[in-house]
């Protein structure tokens, strides 16, 4: 098996897709010359339509079951028992000429629930997730101005430094956060990469956009943008990540968000052919959770001190420690077995002390199921942990048997017990399309991380075909 330092990848162009990431370039390799043909030139036959519309086209549908339990704070709606959402998608990287190319990822949705009547209106959304003109002004500078998905992280359960996750999900079909960086609303950005042997420096701005309602850069109706989600205020943002070798990746990173400054960094390194460590970290000035649902009018001041709200801003710390295994051969022979383990920091997410405050002030009566649950949702809005201590685990099998892979996360809660699992198999068919299967169950006391979410069990099977 061959081990990636880095997990994630930018859109911005194909060769250059690592740098956002803080991965390690691939060197250039010159593409073998075409052998010379004697005799009668080859027929080119007749154009296609590929050479029309250089675009990726999928369509595919998602059918979800979901069981849930009666949580020990009361939840008003924890959703519908079964859903079901129709796709299509165009993505693609055209070149409009010899330097100018159009990053597209379009999906136009529609989905039906258990329980509500179909609207069409309410129930379609064009998500224009990427939608970007990408130049390369050099061989040595590129610039990009559009809707990006600008991704950032070596870790696959927690990602600290990925600055424009937050509020950026429209769908959740996993709980698995690689899957979620990649199928998330980008960001709008003016960004340039700079990139030579000696490494890669990627400088961009955010501008703040409001939504209002009825226009079309917020979430209204079939094609509301949700720009104010995604730019919800200015920022600047730079990451270095120099040429290193030895199989060895770092990167430094700021984002001089308004109000909320932060700094961060990434490292993994390949021990050996089948260990990778890898660690992230971002610190920022910003709010703990339960001041952040204080300062938003969700929950009230005396049990936002309870659950360790500060007030104000202070520096806080995220952090993500794991290591891949790629199992070796004299155990597995020719399979590609991996498992990765990895431990989560949140120093703005509650302590034991403050987990056990936030069940106290459901049970009193100081505060309503819907100001404690809105506390916990910032925790998913944000696509952070809620607590502060949180272990993940991650097992992947790579063709169990031809085309079909096997996998399983897990989050556990050091400070309780508590773990959430999901466990997927995927199948390759027909050339272009794709099966999944997933199902996910949360076990755990009444008054646990996982045990306390209303949903504790769920199904899905996904369908899709690109052609």
């Amino acid at each position: 098996m061959t081990l990636i330092l880095a997990t994630a990848s930018c859109a911005a162009s194909a060769d250059r897709a690592w740098a956002q990431d803080g991965g390690i370039a691939l060197p250039d390799v010159p593409s073998a010359e075409a052998p010379v043909v004697t005799g009668a030139p080859a027929d080119e036959g007749e154009p296609s339509w590929r050479d029309a519309f250089p675009l990726q086209f999928r369509v595919g549908s998602v059918f979800a079951a979901n069981g849930y339990r009666n949580p020990e704070v009361p939840l008003d709606d924890p959703g519908p028992d079964e859903s079901a959402r129709l796709d299509f998608r165009i993505l693609g990287h055209p070149m409009l000429n010899d330097r100018v190319g159009l990053l597209t990822n379009l999906r136009l949705r529609t989905q039906f629930s258990e329980g509500e009547t179909y609207d069409v209106g309410n129930d379609t959304s064009l998500d224009v997730q990427e939608l970007a003109l990408t130049a390369r002004a050099t061989d040595w500078l590129d610039v990009d101005i559009g809707r990006i998905n600008v991704r950032n992280g070596v870790a696959t359960g927690f990602n600290p430094t990925d600055w424009f996750k937050v509020d950026s999900l429209v769908t959740a079909d996993s709980f698995d956060v690689v899957d979620r960086r990649e199928d998330r609303l980008g960001t709008f950005v003016i960004q340039s990469i700079l990139h030579n042997e000696s490494g890669v420096l990627q400088t961009g701005f955010r501008p703040e956009i409001e939504g209002h309602g009825e226009d079309w850069t917020s979430d209204h109706d079939v094609i509301g943008l949700g720009l104010d989600r995604t730019n919800p205020r200015s920022a600047f943002y730079a990451k270095y990540a120099p040429s290193t070798g030895q199989n060895l990746a770092v990167s430094v990173s700021t984002l001089l968000e308004r109000e909320q400054p932060g700094i961060g960094f990434e490292a993994s390194r390949a021990l050996s052919d089948e260990l990778v460590v890898f660690a992230e970290y971002f610190g920022q000035w910003r709010r703990d959770l339960a001041g952040e649902a204080n300062a938003r009018g969700d929950l009230n001041t005396d049990v936002a001190q309870r659950l360790g709200s500060a007030g104000g801003r202070s520096f806080q710390s995220q952090l993500a420690l794991g290591s891949t295994w790629s199992l070796p051969f004299w155990a597995v022979g020719n399979e590609d077995i991996a498992l990765t383990a990895e431990y989560h920091f949140n120093q703005a997410g509650l302590s034991s002390s403050e987990l056990d405050a936030w069940f106290d002030a459901g049970e009193d009566g100081d505060a309503g199921p819907g100001e404690l649950w809105a506390t916990r949702g910032l925790a998913g809005t944000r696509q952070e942990p809620l607590t502060q201590h949180q272990l993940f685990f991650r097992f992947a099998w790579t063709d169990v048997t031809e085309n079909v892979d096997l996998g399983a996360i897990a989050f556990v809660s050091p400070q309780d017990g508590s773990a959430l699992v999901e466990t997927t198999l995927d199948a390759y068919v027909f050339t272009d399309g794709h099966i999944r299967l997933s199902g996910f169950v949360a076990a755990g006391p009444d008054d646990s991380v996982y045990g306390s979410q209303a949903g504790d069990v769920g199904a899905r099977l996904t369908l899709s075909y690109s052609f």
